[in-house]
């Protein structure tokens, strides 16, 4: 047998002084942070050790000449297929050429290559642009649109869904849900996701996971009976779900602990595990008619516990989901993970849309987007209104008057509110999938109102943000921050 360690996508090089290395890092909550490093007389090394592309750092970057402009200049950008760990390393030699190596992180990478088998690196992705840091975007936006993305759903705008998780978390009722949905068809809206804590003993973030049998004391009529409301509505329905992970006491790890690892993670390498897992998912599926899933991926390896390599799991991951869009290839899938660690172009071969960032507040959520949509179309990322109201505010403005005041969440959390005007919040929703986590059933009436004429106009647009580049994005993102007022 071959014993690979190390195998690069990419060994590319040229001859170039006045380089600037330009890639994104960040974390949960502030993901897709730009970073800027002069490319001198050194070696730059962008690489992830979690087990996934992560949101740390990210396997794109660019390349621009000193004097590139947002539209004028050279500058080339790189990408990776690849959802795993991976290696990025630039370097200018004594002799001013540029070298870039693009690949397979080669951290506990270790594969062996048996007679007739065959081992494939994934592609590594090179575009070219004259025109600036817009134009090697639109090159790479327009590659993923011919090429990656899903063709049952090419050229064709995702529904505008309502999900209850700002709204309920894991504490709700059929009634409770009900009235969301309810409220959900009055506003136009196509799409109802029910997330986390509809299973198992699913009452917080520590039981439940991995037994997928239904809480029938939250859903008198199971999930069946919720998914029937839902189309009755005139809705379609969709569903939360997290196959990789599990709970210590869930009665999965109980029946196959050789399935999971660290008690935690299901195998995705195990081919009995991924079987196991993708027939529980397709069950599920089939059942209850649903129309959206929305994966979540909330740990990563962190560790080489499978004594092999991170690639086997990220290749086994990838064969889990591609089985699901092979048998249901009409059904829309979103992929999440702790915020944005699976937010790569690999994902988009399997998924429509990925869940960038948990930080869904406009404001935080615009400096995100503008630098993710660098390498990413706009119509592949989900933003979410997240908003709640303030009852009872004295308008010190008009007399003490009490009113009713919205407000959104400004950090992925509750603890730091802030009050927007309702055009810059759509403006936000605008250039991607358009969603709201919120507890529409409680808005005044006078909100409910306006919404409905704002979703109502985005209907008639939305097509227009299937072709909404970089540059527009840019634009709109500048001349929307001096409508923000924090208090």
């Amino acid at each position: 047998p071959i014993h690979i360690n190390k195998a690069m996508s990419m060994n590319l090089e040229m001859v170039g002084k006045k380089f600037e290395l330009m890639s994104l890092y960040g974390g949960w909550g502030f993901e897709g942070q730009k970073s800027k490093i002069k490319l001198d007389h050194n070696i730059i090394v962008i690489d992830s050790k979690t087990g996934n592309s992560s949101h740390r750092h990210n396997p794109f970057f660019m390349l621009k000449a000193k004097d590139a402009t947002y539209n004028t200049g050279n500058v080339y950008s790189f990408n990776l297929l690849y959802s795993g760990n991976h290696y990025e390393m630039v370097e200018r030699s004594s002799f001013d050429k540029v070298r870039i190596q693009h690949g397979i992180n080669p951290y506990c990478f270790k594969y062996e290559v048996r007679q007739n088998e065959i081992f494939e690196s994934p592609f590594a992705i090179l575009t070219f642009s004259s025109n600036g840091i817009n134009g090697a975007s639109q090159n790479m936006h327009g590659f993923v649109s011919e090429h990656i993305l899903n063709k049952a759903h090419k050229n064709t705008c995702a529904p505008i869904l309502i999900n209850n998780w700002e709204a309920t978390y894991m504490k709700f009722k059929e009634s409770t849900l009900h009235a969301i949905i309810n409220n959900a068809k009055d506003l136009n809206l196509e799409m109802f996701v029910l997330d986390d804590g509809w299973f198992g003993r699913r009452t917080d973030d520590t039981k439940g996971l991995g037994d997928y049998d239904v809480n029938m004391k939250k859903l008198h009529r199971g999930l069946k009976g919720i998914s029937e409301y839902t189309n009755k509505k005139g809705l379609k329905f969709g569903l939360w779900l997290e196959p990789g992970r599990t709970s210590k006491q869930s009665n999965a790890i109980k029946e196959h602990p050789d399935y999971y690892l660290n008690e935690m993670l299901l195998d995705f390498a195990n081919e009995k595990a991924r079987e196991f897992i993708l027939n529980k998912t397709f069950d599920v599926i089939k059942k209850y008619n649903v129309s959206w899933i929305k994966f979540d991926f909330n740990v990563t390896l962190g560790e080489d516990v499978l004594g092999t390599s991170f690639d086997s799991y990220a290749t086994g991951l990838k064969l889990y989901v591609k089985e699901i869009r092979k048998a249901y290839p009409n059904i829309y899938i979103t992929c999440c993970g702790a915020g944005g660690f699976m937010c790569d172009i690999s994902s988009l071969e399997w998924s429509d849309s990925f869940w960038p960032t948990d930080n869904q507040g406009p404001i935080q959520g615009l400096r995100i987007y503008k630098d993710f949509i660098k390498r990413l179309p706009s119509y592949s990322f989900e933003k979410w209104d997240v908003r709640t109201f303030i009852n009872s505010i004295p308008d010190v403005f008009n007399g003490g008057r009490k009113i009713n005041v919205s407000v959104n969440t400004n950090n992925g959390m509750w603890t730091n509110l802030v009050g927007l005007d309702d055009a810059f919040t759509f403006n936000f929703l605008n250039g991607g999938v358009m969603g709201f986590s919120t507890d529409i059933a409680s808005f005044p009436q006078e909100y409910k109102d306006k919404f409905k004429d704002l979703i109502s106009a985005y209907k008639k647009e939305r097509e227009f943000y299937l072709d909404f580049f970089y540059e527009n994005y840019l634009r709109v993102w500048i001349k929307m921050c001096y409508f923000a007022v924090e208090f």
